[in-house]
C-alpha cells in the first residue's frame, strides 16, 4: 500500500519541487523581455522581478496591482518616461532545468522555491471580506453546451468589442472548454475595476464558451459583459460580499548570480 502511494506520489511531481540546475543573471543592458514559462522541463524568464514572482504565485492583475509597489525598487517593473512598463531593462534572465517534464502547476510551485533559495523571498496570503461577484446559474439555466469527452475541437471564444481575441486567456489558446471556476478567474479579469469572481455555479466538468460583448458603449452591438453572460451563457454576476485574498510582501534579498 505503501509503495503504491509513493509511486503515486513520484508520478504527480510533488517530491520534484526544486529544479536541478539554476542560473540567475541580473540584466546588464536593456533587451527583450522573455515572460515567465514553462516547457517541458525548463523553465525560462526574463523579466522583472515582481513579474516571476506574480507567474510563479498566480497572481490576478488586481494582486499584482496591490502587491508590487511592496516589493523595493529594483525587483519592481520599471517605468518610462510616460509611466508605461519599461520592461527592457531591471530584468532577470532566469533558466531552470528540472530532471523530467513537469506541469506549468508543477513549475510555479518550483519557481516559488527558486525565488525563496535565490532570493531569499517570501510573502503570505491574508483573507478579507470585501466586493466580490457571485457567478450563479442564470433563471432559465445554464446555456452552455458540455465538452464531450472525445470532443478535441476548440470549445473556448471570445469577442471584444467586434473583435475576436486570441488567445482567450494566457495558456487557453485552443482549449477544448472551461471549467466554471477557470471561467469565474476570466471574468474576475474583464471586469471593470477587477473585482473577485466566486464561482457559486455548482456546475461541474468542461464547458464551452462564445462571449461575444463591449466594454465601450456605442462600440458595438454588443451588450457589456454582465448582461453578455446572462444573455448568451445562462449565468449571473451578482455583487456581494465575500473573501478577497491579498498577497502581502514579507522580504526578498539580491540574489548571488551564476
Amino acid at each position: 500500500m505503501f509503495r503504491r502511494l509513493l509511486l503515486a506520489l513520484i508520478g504527480t511531481g510533488l517530491f520534484a519541487q526544486t529544479f536541478e540546475v539554476v542560473s540567475v543573471k541580473a540584466r546588464a543592458r536593456p533587451g527583450e523581455q522573455v515572460r515567465p514559462a514553462c516547457n517541458g522541463s525548463r523553465f525560462v524568464a526574463v523579466a522583472p522581478l515582481d513579474v516571476v514572482i506574480r507567474f510563479a504565485y498566480d497572481l490576478d492583475a488586481a494582486q499584482f496591482k496591490e502587491f508590487s509597489p511592496q516589493l523595493p525598487a529594483w525587483a519592481q517593473t520599471p517605468l518610462s518616461d510616460l509611466g508605461t512598463p519599461a520592461y527592457t531593462s531591471g530584468a532577470y534572465d532566469l533558466e531552470a532545468k528540472a530532471e523530467t517534464a513537469i506541469s506549468e502547476t508543477q513549475c510555479r510551485k518550483m519557481v516559488q522555491n527558486l525565488l525563496a533559495d535565490r532570493f531569499k523571498f517570501s510573502a503570505r496570503w491574508e483573507t478579507k471580506t470585501g466586493d466580490v461577484y457571485n457567478l450563479v446559474v442564470a433563471r432559465g439555466g445554464a446555456k452552455m453546451p458540455v465538452v464531450a469527452d472525445d470532443d478535441q475541437s476548440r470549445g473556448v471564444y471570445e469577442t471584444k468589442n467586434g473583435r475576436l481575441m486570441t488567445p482567450f486567456a494566457p495558456g487557453t489558446t485552443g482549449r477544448r472548454g472551461l471549467t466554471m471556476d477557470e471561467l469565474a478567474k476570466f471574468l474576475s479579469l474583464r471586469l471593470t475595476p477587477q473585482v473577485a469572481v466566486i464561482n457559486k455555479t455548482g456546475l461541474d466538468g468542461l464547458y464551452k464558451i462564445k462571449l461575444d460583448y463591449s466594454v465601450e458603449p456605442g462600440f458595438s452591438r454588443d451588450a457589456d459583459l454582465l448582461r453578455a453572460v446572462e444573455r448568451q451563457l445562462g449565468l449571473r454576476l451578482e455583487r456581494a460580499k465575500g473573501p478577497v485574498n491579498h498577497f502581502v510582501f514579507e522580504n526578498i534579498q539580491k540574489p548571488t548570480e551564476n
